[in-house]
C-alpha cells in the first residue's frame, strides 16, 4: 500500500530529486565513467562475437559446400536469437535489474561461442549461434539503458552514442585477427577464443557494475535505502536520510510504450530500426562474401569487412559528439539519406580497389553512425520505469529487417542478380530509415 502524501514523503521525495540534479549537472566521475567504459568493453565484445561468424563465413561455406542461401540461414540464426532476446529480456531487465540481465546474458554468449567451436554442421552452428544471439539482444538494450542512467545531462546523447562505437572496435579487431588467423589456423580455435573473453569479463562485471541511482528508487527492496546510499557516497554525493516514495507499481506493460507523444515516435523508431537494420546488416554480413565474389583474395575481403568497421567506429564517435549541439531526429536523416545516395554510386560505378575501399569506409561512417544513434534516441525517449522495454523492443521488432535483411541477399546472389540492382535493393530501407528518424520526438524525459 502507497504511503499518503505527508510532509516526511514530500522531504525525502525533495531530497532524492536534489540528488538527481546535481548528479545530472555534475562532472561524470570515476565511478560513472567506470560503468560506461565497461558497457563500451562490452560493446566491444559483442562486436567479435557478431562479425567473427561474417569473417569466417567464406571458409565455412567452402569447408562445409554450404551455397550463398544456406549460408544466408547460419548469418542470421544469431540475429533471431538477438531478437528474442531483445523482446524477453528487456522487461525483464526493467523488473529485475539491468545487471542482473548483463550478468545473465554475458554467461549466454560465452556458452553460445564456446559450444559453437564444437560444431560440425550447418544445424548445431546455427543452435548455438541463436543461444548467444539471445545473450547478445539482451546485453545490447540493457547497456544502452544503464549507459544512459549514468550519464550526466549534457553528454548523456554523447555517451550512449560511445557506446555503440564498441561494437565496430570489436569488430575492427577481429577482422585483422581473421585475416592472419584464419586461414593459418581455422574458424573454431577463435571462435574458442572469443567464448573465453566471455567467461574472464564476468567476474569483472559483477565487481564493478551497480545498478543506477534511478533504477533503485524504483525497487521496493529491504535494503533499499542502503543501496542507495552506498551509490550516492560512491557518486560523490552526500547521503539520504530517508528513502523517496515508491512510485504506484503499474508493471511494464507494452502499451506504456504508446502513451502521450509516444503514440507517433514509438512506431516510427520501430520502423526506423527495422529499415536501418535491414540496410546496416546487408552490408555487415555480406561485404566480405560479395568481394571475395568480385575475384579479391580472401584476407583483401576481411580488410574490406574490417574497413567498413573502421567507418563505423568514427561514424558512432562523431554523431554522438554532433547530437551535444544537434537533436539526433534532425542528425539521422542526414546520415542516412546521405548512405542512401553513396549506396547508388556504390552499386552502378566501377572503382580500384583503392576508391573501393574509401567507399565502403565512408558506408561504414554514414550507415553505422546514423544507424547506431537510434539508441541515444530511444534512451532519452523512454522513462526510466520503462527504458529497457522500450529499447528492447524497439530492437526485437528492429531485427526482424536485421534477419530478413542478409536472408533476402543471400538468395538474391545466388539467383544471380547485379551488384547494381543489389545495392539499388538495399539503398531503399536506408531512406525509409531516414524519413522514419524525423517523426520520432526529441523531447528528453
Amino acid at each position: 500500500m502507497l504511503k499518503k502524501p505527508g510532509p516526511a514523503i514530500d522531504r525525502a521525495s525533495a531530497a532524492f530529486q536534489a540528488r538527481v540534479a546535481a548528479l545530472e549537472a555534475a562532472p561524470m566521475g570515476p565511478t560513472r565513467l567506470t560503468v560506461v567504459l565497461l558497457c563500451f568493453v562490452l560493446n566491444l565484445l559483442d562486436g567479435v562475437d557478431v562479425v567473427l561468424l561474417t569473417y569466417a563465413a567464406p571458409v565455412i561455406a567452402q569447408e562445409w559446400g554450404l551455397k550463398d542461401g544456406a549460408l544466408g540461414i547460419v548469418l542470421t540464426a544469431s540475429l533471431l536469437g538477438t531478437a528474442f532476446g531483445s523482446m524477453l529480456m528487456g522487461p525483464l531487465a526493467d523488473m529485475i535489474g539491468r545487471r542482473k540481465v548483463v550478468l545473465i546474458a554475458i554467461t549466454l554468449i560465452g556458452t553460445g561461442m564456446l559450444l559453437a567451436a564444437t560444431a560440425h554442421d550447418m544445424l548445431m552452428l546455427a543452435i548455438w549461434r541463436v543461444v548467444t544471439g539471445v545473450g547478445i539482444g539482451a546485453i545490447l538494450a540493457s547497456m544502452a539503458s544503464i549507459t544512459s542512467e549514468f550519464s550526466n545531462a549534457k553528454l548523456r546523447s554523447f555517451w550512449v552514442a560511445f557506446l555503440q562505437a564498441g561494437w565496430p572496435i570489436g569488430a575492427i579487431i577481429t577482422g585483422f585477427a581473421s585475416a592472419v588467423l584464419i586461414q593459418a589456423y581455422g574458424w573454431k580455435p577463435l571462435f574458442f577464443g572469443s567464448g573465453l573473453l566471455s567467461v574472464f569479463i564476468l567476474p569483472l562485471v559483477a565487481w564493478l557494475m551497480p545498478e543506477s541511482l534511478q533504477f533503485l528508487a524504483k525497487q521496493a527492496a529491504p535494503d533499499r535505502l542502503e543501496r542507495m546510499n552506498q551509490l550516492l557516497v560512491k557518486l560523490g554525493q552526500p547521503p539520504l536520510a530517508e528513502a523517496p516514495p515508491l512510485p504506484e507499481k503499474r508493471g511494464v506493460k507494452l502499451s506504456a510504450l504508446f502513451e502521450g507523444h509516444l503514440a507517433r515516435s514509438t512506431p516510427a523508431l520501430w520502423l526506423g530500426m527495422t529499415m536501418g537494420w535491414a540496410g546496416l546488416y546487408f552490408l555487415i554480413s555480406w561485404i566480405p562474401r560479395i568481394a571475395v565474389n568480385a575475384g579479391l583474395a580472401l584476407d583483401q575481403a576481411i580488410m574490406a569487412g574490417a574497413t567498413f568497421n573502421i567507418g563505423a567506429f568514427i561514424g558512432s564517435a562523431g554523431i554522438g559528439l554532433l547530437a551535444t549541439r544537434l537533436p539526433l531526429n534532425r542528425l539521422i536523416p542526414v546520415f542516412l539519406g546521405s548512405a542512401t545516395l553513396l549506396m547508388l554510386l556504390f552499386g552502378w560505378v566501377s572503382m580500384p580497389i583503392a576508391a573501393t575501399f574509401a567507399t565502403i569506409l565512408a558506408l561504414g561512417v554514414l550507415v553505422q553512425g546514423g544507424f547506431n544513434a537510434f539508441y541515444p534516441t530511444a534512451a532519452q525517449l523512454y522513462p526510466t520505469e520503462i527504458r529497457t522495454t522500450g529499447i528492447g523492443t524497439a530492437m526485437a521488432v528492429g531485427r526482424s529487417g536485421a534477419i530478413l535483411g542478409p536472408l533476402a541477399a543471400g538468395y538474391l546472389m545466388e539467383i544471380g542478380t547485379d551488384r547494381g540492382l543489389l545495392f539499388l535493393i538495399y539503398a531503399v530501407p536506408l531512406a525509409i530509415a531516414a524519413a522514419a528518424a524525423w517523426r520520432v520526438s526529441s523531447r528528453p524525459v
